[in-house]
């Protein structure tokens, strides 16, 4: 209870209703309040309107003032919060709900980072919204209103699109311009460069290898910065200031599947087509070899490298790569390259210990200075031969042996099927025995490993 020295309505105001009589009143009357509270709000992130439902929300005499929107604040993707501070002040729709549409700023920043639909972000940051003492405006300065967890459900969250790009051929910088762009938490990594193609003179492509991944710059632009083998190629397709190459084919970046890695992942987001690129200071990169092909050959234990130059031109050397992800790449061997020549040159390298199953090889040429010209990536899958590796019995009921004729793996590691370590070994020359005579019938799995590698094989106790 208190008193109201409002000239002209009085009012009452409970916890169940909320109700206005419109007259002049000189005399101090009195006022029954309950303390305004919210019990959640939905976020429309097509629409960009935030909808608040609660109890006892209060209306204050004159326009769009009853919610101090200014107060709120939306928290999403890896903990980046917003107050809503360019979308002014709200009225109450009644005693139970106001909604606020989001602009300016607001709209901008807040989109980036609510980027799924539901109660939480992609990264399972959970929505929330807080509200600090104030937000309504018509209540009695002495109640504390203040509120720190609030869910939000979120729904209509869009595609991210593409509209254009412009590419500076002197520096290298690509800007990519279009809506929706999301955050994903962490750093450099809410953009994937690898997923990006572009076509040019005759059609030809070039899907970017070296180029590293960066963050948006909010939700309608990002940057991305060519290395210089990416750019030297670029150079050869995207041959001329303009939207279209000396052969008048048109410019395009085509973003595949999973390109902004802030984007719900079950939502296909590819954007092939339809997005031309402005080339501006068009500089014509001369690569120091031209490489006729790049490919590889398995053995039963090796991988082997095989790649073609037509031409080189101060060539000193081709480093080789490998990595489990092909985005980190570690060096395994280097051929010295011809120099100069004019004629097809043939080179081979052998990898004596892949990696098993999916990994990536990278070839970098180097030229007589030392700087980096061309590099190109290839994936291969290797698994080794079963004769490598014998495990038997399988099915067994007291010893499992394993025979290996090879020093691949080192050791080996019996896992029940929930992944519970249940023994390690070292692997013998020949043959190692595991006692299984006390475990449980049903299926185990035994990981064969190395340093550098490992592989799974699954067992079963009768």
């Amino acid at each position: 209870s208190g008193t109201c020295f409002r000239q002209q309505y009085f009012y009452k105001i409970s916890a169940v209703d909320l109700y206005f009589n419109e007259g002049p009143k000189t005399t101090v009357q009195s006022a029954t309040t309950a303390k305004p509270l919210i019990t959640s709000a939905t976020y429309n992130a097509t629409t960009k309107v935030l909808t608040v439902t609660g109890t006892n929300f209060l209306a204050f005499a004159g326009a769009l003032n009853d919610i101090d929107v200014p107060k709120l604040k939306i928290r999403g993707e890896g903990g980046l919060e917003r107050a809503i501070s360019t979308s002014g002040k709200a009225e109450i729709t009644d005693a139970t709900t106001f909604s606020v549409t989001l602009a300016g700023s607001d709209q901008s920043a807040i989109n980036s980072f609510i980027n799924k639909n539901g109660s939480s972000s992609t990264g399972s940051t959970v929505y929330n919204l807080t509200a600090t003492n104030g937000w309504a405006a018509g209540e009695d300065a002495s109640i504390n209103t203040e509120q720190t967890t609030i869910a939000i459900t979120v729904s209509d969250v869009p595609v991210p699109t593409i509209t254009y790009a412009e590419y500076n051929g002197q520096t290298g910088s690509l800007l990519v311009v279009g809506t929706n762009f999301y955050r994903l938490n962490g750093s450099n990594n809410d953009i994937v460069a690898s997923k990006f193609t572009f076509t040019g003179e005759g059609g030809n492509t070039h899907t970017l290898q070296v180029t590293p991944n960066v963050e948006i710059l909010g939700d309608k632009t990002f940057i991305l910065a060519l290395g210089s083998a990416d750019k030297a190629a670029i150079s050869q397709i995207l041959n001329r200031n303009g939207t279209s190459a000396v052969d008048n084919t048109t410019f395009n970046l085509a973003a595949a599947e999973d390109w902004n890695a802030g984007a719900e992942a079950s939502v296909n987001i590819a954007d092939l087509t339809g997005n031309p690129v402005t080339v501006s200071n068009y500089v014509n990169v001369v690569l120091p070899i031209e490489l006729v092909n790049f490919s590889h050959k398995k053995t039963n234990s090796d991988v082997v490298l095989n790649w073609s130059t037509s031409a080189e031109v101060n060539n000193k050397e081709f480093r080789l790569s490998r990595s489990i992800d092909g985005k980190d790449f570690t060096v395994i061997g280097a051929v010295n390259g011809t120099g100069n020549s004019s004629s097809l040159q043939n080179y081979s390298f052998t990898d004596k210990k892949p990696l098993i199953g999916q990994s990536y090889y990278k070839l970098t040429q180097v030229d007589l200075d030392n700087v980096i010209k061309l590099e190109k990536i290839i994936p291969v899958s290797f698994y080794i031969n079963s004769d490598e590796v014998v495990i038997y019995p399988n099915p067994a009921t007291d010893v499992v042996s394993i025979k290996s004729n090879s020093s691949r793996y080192t050791k080996a590691t019996l896992l029940d099927v929930s992944g519970k370590i249940l023994g390690t070994y070292t692997l013998l020359t020949d043959v190692t025995d595991i006692d299984v005579a006390k475990l449980p019938k049903g299926v185990y799995l035994l990981n064969l490993s190395s340093n550098s590698e490992n592989t799974v094989r699954k067992i079963v106790k009768n």
